[in-house]
């Protein structure tokens, strides 16, 4: 009598229980994940941004990292999935975003600072994470995002300053990790330089390649080095190298996001 398939495998783990299949050792290693838009970042990402983690984004700016953001927001709301945007200095322009693709109605943005009555209060880092754990255990939306850029100009900004503003307890990044696992949630904090620690699945730091101008005939002639000076010339996007540091892949790609 022939033995069955199940048999021999119960009989492989009693005797070695390390063993496993190739394909079970393939399927422990898939994650769900959100694609970004663009293939060759989706390829390096084993195809995209995973959910129920924490994603980082990081670069000097400029360096095309919140312009990739924006287009992962663009690709979620257009198939008319609900997206979040913690803005902790207020710094997102609604039009701005509208122009890169994003469905406002299907985005809910939530501005940590009011411009008119703060200037810089201590607590906006905390008033960000908190709405970041609240949105996270939702369950509700299939990208959350966590500015964490300070605007130019600002004093101690992570833009700027090698350490940096933030300097969160390594307990809230890993408190987010357990409210994200499990959830169907793409999770991305954008920011300068690394922030969550350990607790952040993949990393990706951007740094910015070249920009890209739609050219327009100029009475001054004024186009090769300095094409922003051109009458009539247009911003068309930012040409970025992507790196991978952590993650399920390493690797440098570039990317262009078209704004």
């Amino acid at each position: 009598m022939a033995t069955s398939p199940a048999v021999l495998k119960t009989g492989f783990r009693q005797a070695d229980p390390r063993w496993q299949t190739a394909a079970e050792q393939q399927a422990a290693a898939m994650t769900a994940v959100q694609s970004t838009g663009l293939r060759k970042l989706d390829e390096l990402l084993n195809g995209g941004i995973p959910l129920g983690e924490i994603t980082e984004v990081t670069g000097v700016a400029p360096s095309g990292k919140t312009s990739l953001v924006l287009r992962l927001l663009a690709e979620v709301t257009r198939a008319g999935r609900l997206a979040a945007y913690i803005d902790t200095f207020s710094s997102l322009d609604p039009e701005y975003a509208e122009q890169a693709g994003i469905a406002l109605p299907h985005l809910l943005w939530v501005r940590c600072k009011d411009p008119e009555t703060e200037n810089d209060p201590d607590n906006l880092g905390e008033r960000a994470l908190k709405a970041a754990d609240i949105l996270a255990r939702s369950g509700d939306f299939g990208v959350v995002v966590l500015d964490l850029i300070d605007p130019p100009g600002t004093g101690g900004s992570t833009e700027r300053s090698p350490t940096g503003r933030w300097n969160f307890p390594a307990h809230a990044w890993f408190r987010l990790q357990r409210a994200l696992k499990g959830s169907s949630t793409a999770f991305v904090v954008l920011s300068s330089r690394p922030l969550a620690g350990r607790a952040s699945s993949v990393v990706l730091v951007m740094e910015c390649s070249r920009s890209r101008w739609i050219t327009a005939p100029s009475p001054l002639g004024v186009t090769g080095r300095f094409p922003s000076l051109a009458v009539g010339n247009r911003f068309h996007g930012i040409e970025s190298r992507a790196q991978s540091i952590r993650g399920s892949a390493y690797g440098t790609i570039q990317v262009y996001c078209r704004l």
